[in-house]
């Protein structure tokens, strides 16, 4: 968003019809400019989707999966919801703000979310030792002492 907003700004900069620019002449800039903001997006929508879907397949027990993913999806719309409401930005002169606001938005969430999950990869290898649940049976609780006895027996080899 922040490289659509710079695209955007030497738009306005260099247009007869400055922050007017759709009813004015045309800016001597390559299309070829936009592809930064386009490749950008979908870099970062590759690494949220597939590491959505890899938690929800390898670090949810089984028979949460499905309701890991609809959590995950509930996001996505969410996120499509709060940028509908920026929507009324998307006209001159407000479409600077529009990709400010948008790429505050984004960055901040990406920091919070970092601060919030920053320690993930120490916990590795106790997620991919989740159980599949049985609503409390003996049988899944023999089988979470099982798992916790080897992940400690892991952690002690690591040791040393």
């Amino acid at each position: 968003m922040f490289w659509c907003m710079g695209i955007q700004i030497y738009i306005y900069k260099y247009s007869d019809a400055g922050t007017d620019a759709y009813n004015g002449s045309a800016v001597n800039i390559s299309v070829w400019a936009q592809t930064g903001g386009y490749v950008l997006l979908a870099i970062s929508e590759i690494f949220a989707s597939i590491t959505s879907l890899e938690y929800a397949f390898s670090k949810a027990p089984k028979n949460m999966r499905s309701l890991v993913m609809a959590f995950s999806l509930f996001q996505t719309a969410l996120a499509s919801a709060i940028g509908e409401a920026f929507n009324p930005l998307t006209a001159d002169p407000l479409l600077v703000a529009n990709y400010a606001v948008a790429g505050g938005l984004a960055a901040g969430g990406g920091i919070i979310f970092w601060f919030q999950f920053r320690q993930q990869d120490k916990d590795e290898d106790k997620l991919n030792m989740l159980p599949t649940g049985h609503l409390g049976t003996h049988t899944q609780e023999m089988e979470i002492e099982r798992r916790r006895s080897s992940v400690v027996a892991m952690e002690d080899l690591k040791h040393s």
